[in-house]
């Protein structure tokens, strides 16, 4: 399966969150960016997409930041993709072009 840079970065960024659970409350988006290197801007319009999808929560304010909607034992690699990049397709559309180009490149799984 080929993951997008988005799912990349969102895949990281939950695993930050999973990681640092313990800590007390929310964790700022400043904070994940710095622990796992990823942009900040971009980040947080990542973090908006996980929210939208029920994965993540978020509190606004002094001492604000995101948790975990949920356990991370229940998070699955499609919620996390689907909800940054789309609904994923799975298909058998049968055998490769002769010339190896397909129509369907980039959305194998």
């Amino acid at each position: 399966m080929r993951v997008s840079t988005r799912g990349d970065y969102a895949c990281r960024a939950l695993l930050s969150l999973a990681l640092h659970a313990d800590t007390s409350g929310p964790t700022s988006v400043r904070d994940i960016a710095e622990r796992t290197g990823l942009p900040q801007p971009y980040l947080e319009q990542i973090l908006l997409a996980l929210k939208g999808a029920g994965l993540v929560r978020s509190k606004r304010g002094v001492g604000g930041g995101y948790v975990l909607a949920k356990e991370p034992a229940e998070i699955k690699l499609s919620e996390i993709i689907s909800a940054v990049d789309g609904p994923i397709t799975v298909g058998d559309f049968g055998q490769p072009h002769q010339d190896g180009a397909c129509s369907h490149e980039g959305q194998c799984v």
